[in-house]
């Protein structure tokens, strides 16, 4: 109890060393997340959003510079304010412990001085660690390899650059998180104007007609941008799971192929992401291949830590599936949750039509029965 409780310490000071260095420097702070897994709060806290997580072993904070900085010093500042801040709880915790050798073995009160130093150790070293790690959201660098590469003359400008593209990813993400769509697909025209040719932009713009439902104008884009994106770069799987995507939901059979391969091949190679599950949940259900589809609908719409339009789409999806199963009642349940999670959700209309059109053909069966002789 008491280690899980230095962990969310040491955790807590480290996203918020983050988070304050960035504001010192100007960068703006979109979110600082304490823990990993199933989100149990999230509010407003010293002037940031924050979310509180079930398990207290490791977080992030998303802040980004609003223009492109030539020199790296406020990135070191941003990240390396977070493991010094460890490192100065070492410190203290050191002042405390009377004998480093026995504290281990005690359970006297400096006993939990040791404890919270070991804690604030571990932090540090895991983040120092140069390593890429997966999370929910993809893969993310740790504090050390970030630095690393600041330092590096050869990926400095690339990373300096990627830095300010999540500026302007970041604020259309908040703002589509917030329904204003609009104004997210501006924030992005903005980022493409002065980086035509950023892939993740192209991909977040790509994210952000899908949840506009402009399908076709989506799948043009996604097409396009996996013409230019190397066999071997990162974010081709993300560019291939969403054409696959809007291949289903286009509902055209020429496209089935297209769409069952690219799913395949993007749930093969990470096939725990909720969205990549989905995706495949979604074409399977297209193919008309329910047993196969379900579990993987249930799955990514039970998954922890989606935005709302995410999980709204999911659950509309797993709905129409529910429906084509004659699971009428959950398949109602599940309408109506995505459309209080999301109410522009352009799923909504389409999941309505099934759920009535399966209603309508039930009461004619009904109907059909009490009518037939015998």
């Amino acid at each position: 109890m008491w280690l899980d409780i230095c962990f969310i310490i040491a955790v807590t000071v480290h996203e918020f060393s983050h988070a304050f260095a960035g504001r010192l420097v100007g960068f703006r702070i979109f979110r600082v997340i304490v823990g990993s897994g199933r989100t149990w709060w999230r509010g407003a806290l010293l002037g940031f959003d924050v979310e509180a997580k079930a398990f207290p072993f490791s977080g992030l904070t998303f802040g980004a510079p609003r223009q492109l900085e030539r020199t790296p010093w406020k990135h070191l500042f941003f990240i390396a304010a977070a493991p010094l801040a460890n490192v100065a709880l070492v410190g203290l915790a050191a002042l405390f412990i009377k004998d480093p050798i026995s504290a281990p073995y005690t359970s006297d009160a400096f006993n939990g001085w040791f404890v919270l130093g070991l804690a604030n150790f571990i932090t540090v070293f895991l983040s120092l660690w140069p390593r890429t790690y997966q999370k929910e959201i993809g893969t993310k660098r740790s504090d050390g390899l970030f630095l690393l590469q600041l330092l590096s003359s050869k990926k400095r400008s690339e990373i300096l650059e990627e830095t300010h593209v999540g500026w302007f990813c970041m604020e259309a993400g908040a703002c589509i998180e917030q329904g204003r769509f609009a104004e997210g697909r501006g924030w992005l025209d903005r980022g493409l104007a002065e980086f035509p040719k950023n892939i993740r932009l192209r991909e977040s713009y790509v994210a952000t007609l899908i949840a506009i439902g402009e399908y076709q104008a989506a799948r043009s884009t996604a097409v396009e941008l996996l013409a230019e994106i190397p066999p071997q770069h990162v974010r081709r799987l993300m560019v291939l799971n969403n054409i696959a995507y809007l291949d289903a939901l286009l509902e055209d059979p020429a496209l089935f192929d297209e769409a069952d391969r690219y799913s395949t091949e993007a749930l093969a190679a990470i096939p725990w992401h909720p969205a990549l599950k989905n995706t495949r949940g979604v074409v399977l259900l297209a193919l008309n291949r329910l047993d196969e589809a379900l579990p993987l609908l249930r799955a990514s719409a039970n998954a922890p830590n989606q935005p709302p339009g995410s999980r709204a789409e999911c659950l509309c999806t797993l709905a129409m599936a529910e429906a084509r199963q004659d699971e009428l009642a959950a398949a109602e349940r599940y309408f109506t949750t995505a459309r209080q999670i999301n109410p522009q959700c352009p799923l909504l209309p389409r999941t309505e039509t099934v759920l009535a059109d399966m209603k309508s053909r039930k009461r004619e069966a009904r109907g059909a029965a009490e009518v037939s002789p015998g």
